[in-house]
């Protein structure tokens, strides 16, 4: 029994009441924030639920979630339930993808989704954004790759292998067309 936990070492009971000093000043950034409806329905760790297309979460709902406990099984649950083939971490760290692998191990209809972190621990964001694109590509997800070529993304450099660059022709006359080929001894009479 009891209840699984993971050490956070973090300064602040980040949201929780002990968050209450900084809602003003958090309130008045938010002010000059212009909300748009979301144009894609996505799982929220505010309250656990599905945050529906043309949905728009507002200064109350940003205050609340710095306030209350993060509901994270739930909203895991919440987007399971969708039938979603793979879940991607966009938050910081690697503390998400952790507690998602814990949450999704033993539970047999949930071996078949993947877990993607975006943002690694010492990867530049970039970078991480796109080696997460990959892997999710390699995993199967259909990428709009011509809406990324948009963003001004552009060629990278991949990482080389130690012959780059020589040649490893063997130099000489060109094969004949007509191989023969060899005839091995067949195995007759026997034991």
């Amino acid at each position: 029994g009891g209840v699984e936990s993971i050490w956070v070492n973090k300064r602040f009971a980040f949201h929780s009441r002990q968050m209450q000093a900084m809602v003003d000043a958090f309130a008045n950034e938010l002010a000059t924030v212009r909300f748009q409806p979301s144009s894609r329905p996505y799982a929220s760790c505010a309250d656990g639920t599905i945050v529906g297309v043309g949905q728009t979460p507002d200064t109350g709902y940003w205050i609340q979630h710095l306030l209350k406990p993060v509901r994270f099984a739930g909203m895991l649950k919440s987007a399971l339930a969708t039938g979603l083939s793979a879940l991607v971490n966009t938050g910081p760290g690697n503390g998400n993808s952790r507690l998602t692998s814990r949450y999704l191990r033993g539970v047999s209809e949930y071996d078949k989704v993947g877990e993607i972190s975006v943002f690694a621990q010492d990867a530049a964001p970039q970078s991480a954004f796109l080696s997460a694109l990959g892997q999710a590509w390699q995993d199967g997800a259909k990428i709009d790759f011509d809406k990324l070529r948009e963003t001004g993304a552009g060629r990278c450099h991949l990482p080389v292998r130690p012959m780059y660059r020589e040649r490893f022709w063997i130099d000489g006359e060109a094969l004949s067309t007509q191989t023969e080929v060899p005839q091995w001894p067949t195995a007759t009479g026997g034991a």
